[in-house]
């Protein structure tokens, strides 16, 4: 048994039909035609599931075969690929009025043929499943033609989009909408997430999308015979079978229509509001949780590097003893030396961060997160009910600026330790001349103890780290909020 779907190809030209052959063999079972008149044969007694069809043929050309097949009840669901030189809109037109599912121009690419032939015979899958839905799509527009004047119509479509809450849902209710009047389109929504075409039998074939992306370049409301379309900056819609032989019903339907669609445009602003408060909540959402991550990090990091500092402080007044014992130096000079540089170590110490102030500004700026989460998560929930959403940039700037406000800043603790750092290096250059040593021992200790300590205090620490990651989230927050 074959399983591969069955393809009809009909075209005059043996080498075109040859190079489909080579293209598609592999995928699909290929059935031959040489023109229209021995593809509704074949037809007839073995219907495929698609139709590549040649526009140009002797005889019968490819449009009104198409035309006969969409007459037949057996045949008219059989999507039909137009394969042709030309490329013009006309050329398009005229593949969707005699019913044409896609249109492919020679010499055409291989993969795009394949990727058309895949689309459509996925979208007669999803039609199938949505047989049942239009089933009933079509006993409630009957049901509601016989129940309700056309303005009733109009407001029963109002609360079907008051009730969308994507644009699916959007597109479904335009085309109850449509249905109520008894008429059958296309419908397009379009918002920042995705852009969705739309008829009773489900998801548009790109034939049919091509076409009413054409439509959208024209004005507003344009009717040429039976067809109108209709556009608005997120909503569009193309209807095919207009009454025209009635002048006054055609006139108040194209009134209704303007009414359904400007109703559904406002829903589909409301859509793209929403769309956009969801990725707002998303968004302070990650705020959130990275401030509170690198937060939780910064004392435990300060209190380290201030421990390793003092650390390597310890380690430097060892160095420091062993140097005094390298110099000529006696035990009076020895101790008063050795003071000036333990005091000025010390002090520089005591200049770095108050530990106990930073933990009440870190547990703060916490509660400020935990509300801000809280908010927004009650605001989502107001939005659900059609209130306005929270202000995301007066959330940020609210974290950004107890964010700014964290203390210590590096650059003042720096500051305050070099500023110490040049008090000892002062107190030790007024007392060396006063002890007994050679001048050349004298410039060695002094360099020696200058260029430890700064070693020392310039050393990258954890702290630095993550005061770079909480400034890199505020320039982040700052550009979110504009």
């Amino acid at each position: 048994m074959n399983d591969k779907a069955k393809i009809l190809v009909v075209d005059n030209d043996s080498f075109v039909r040859e190079l489909i052959e080579d293209v598609l063999s592999e995928s699909y079972q290929l059935v031959m035609a040489e023109d229209g008149v021995d593809a509704l044969m074949r037809v007839q007694l073995d219907p495929p599931a698609l139709i590549l069809l040649d526009v140009q043929m002797p005889g019968m050309d490819g449009y009104e075969t198409c035309r006969r097949l969409k007459r037949e009840d057996a045949t008219k669901s059989i999507p039909v690929v137009f394969v042709s030189a030309h490329d013009q809109i006309e050329e398009r037109l005229k593949g969707y009025e005699a019913g044409g599912s896609d249109y492919v121009t020679k010499p055409f690419d291989s993969q795009e043929l394949k990727a058309k032939i895949a689309h459509l015979l996925g979208v007669i899958a999803e039609r199938s499943q949505l047989k049942e839905m239009v089933g009933y799509a079509t006993t409630t527009a009957m049901t509601a033609m016989t129940s309700m004047a056309e303005m009733g119509a109009l407001l029963e479509s109002m609360k079907k989009f008051n009730a969308s809450r994507d644009e699916m849902g959007l597109a479904q209710a335009i085309l109850y909408g449509l249905s109520l009047y008894g008429l059958d389109g296309i419908v397009q929504v379009r918002t920042q997430d995705k852009s969705l075409s739309l008829t009773k039998k489900g998801l548009a074939s790109p034939l049919d999308i091509s076409v009413i992306d054409h439509m959208i370049g024209m004005d507003r409301i344009v009717q040429f015979k039976s067809r109108i379309s209709i556009h608005y900056p997120h909503v569009a819609l193309l209807v095919d079978n207009m009454p025209i032989e009635d002048q006054d019903l055609c006139g108040r339907l194209r009134d209704h229509l303007s009414m359904l669609l400007e109703a559904a445009e406002m829903r589909a602003n409301g859509i793209v509001a929403e769309n956009e408060l969801r990725r707002h909540g998303e968004v302070i959402e990650q705020v959130i949780n990275e401030v509170s991550e690198v937060l939780n990090e910064v004392n435990p990091a300060m209190l380290k590097s201030r421990n390793g500092r003092a650390q390597e402080f310890s380690i430097f007044l060892d160095k420091v003893e062993k140097a005094l014992l390298k110099i000529a130096v006696n035990k009076k000079d020895d101790e008063v030396l050795f003071e000036i540089v333990r005091s000025g170590i010390e002090n520089i110490l005591n200049a770095q961060f108050d530990e106990s102030g930073l933990q009440n500004q870190e547990a703060n700026i916490q509660k400020l997160l935990e509300g801000t989460k809280m908010k927004a998560n009650g605001k989502a929930a107001e939005n659900e009910s059609g209130r306005r959403g929270m202000d995301v940039k007066q959330v940020i700037d609210d974290i950004t600026g107890a964010l700014s406000e964290i203390s210590p800043n590096q650059s003042q603790d720096k500051s305050r330790m070099k500023l110490e750092f040049a008090v000892m290096l002062d107190n030790l250059d007024k007392a060396l001349p006063m002890v007994s040593i050679a001048k050349e021992e004298e410039n060695f200790f002094f360099n020696f103890i200058k260029n430890g300590v700064s070693y020392i205090i310039n050393t990258k620490s954890e702290e630095t780290k993550l005061q770079n990651q909480l400034t890199g989230i505020i320039q982040n927050m700052k550009k979110i909020s504009g």
